[in-house]
């Protein structure tokens, strides 16, 4: 326990600190389990029940082909002729490669776990110099993970304008910026869009809302963290 008489502010960053060791644990935990799942990724080649269809179908289930081609839960069995047309035209996905595009990520996660923990461990840095290198290391993290998928995504510039505003411009000429409490992209820009909505989730969470190009934490997620907050600087 957090003894009291600790200032409120410097409760605040041990207890950061404390989710930042928490994050990286279990960001090392998941690479650890990496090869396991793996192995079930071939043996089980889907993780849904549409993938289980299409798999099913591309083995020649003509009830599984039926069922995802219609909207009803039930369908009755197509001609061989129809069967292999719709096959012939629908792309044949590799199940042997099933999850493997997306190993690299637990990596790829726990290495910039680390790298976050070690930033903010840091006594040469102020908390503005620090939050700055942190969007700096969540964009590389997108990046990296992109890059790990087959999608590169060119070089993105950084600044921190007068403001402390952190601003990326990416190679489409659109731009992201992190505002502290809001991220906003081009709003003409999709790849901004995209990458913006990333950048958020690894901010905040899954737990965000979009509105126009305005990207911000939900208002239940928000008031959930100020009441924990309050609870912890409390203790």
């Amino acid at each position: 326990m957090i003894a009291k008489h600790i200032a409120k502010r410097n409760r605040h960053i041990l207890l950061t600190l404390a989710r930042k060791h928490k994050n990286e644990a279990v960001a090392k935990a998941k690479l650890e389990l990496q090869p396991q799942r793996e192995a079930v990724c071939l043996e089980v080649p889907f993780t849904s029940w549409s993938g289980f269809l299409r798999h099913e179908a591309e083995n020649g289930n003509e009830v599984a082909l039926a069922v995802l081609r219609s909207s009803k839960e039930a369908v009755e069995p197509e001609r061989p002729s129809e069967i292999a047309a719709d096959a012939a035209k629908a792309p044949v996905k590799d199940w042997s490669r099933h999850g493997l595009d997306y190993a690299a990520k637990p990596a790829i996660r726990a290495d910039y776990a680390e790298k976050e923990r070690v930033l903010l461990e840091r006594d040469d840095l102020s908390a503005s110099g620090k939050r700055h290198l942190q969007a700096f290391l969540r964009m590389e993290e997108i990046a990296a993970e992109a890059k790990a998928q087959g999608r590169d995504l060119g070089t993105i510039k950084r600044r921190i304008d007068g403001k402390g505003v952190v601003v990326f411009t990416l190679g489409s000429g659109g731009s992201i910026r992190d505002a502290g409490k809001e991220v906003i992209f081009s709003p003409q820009d999709k790849a901004a869009q995209v990458i913006a909505a990333l950048y958020a989730a690894k901010k905040w969470g899954k737990d965000i809302q979009i509105e126009g190009n305005l990207i911000t934490r939900s208002r239940e997620q928000e008031r959930e963290r100020e009441q924990a907050r309050r609870e912890e600087l409390e203790r």
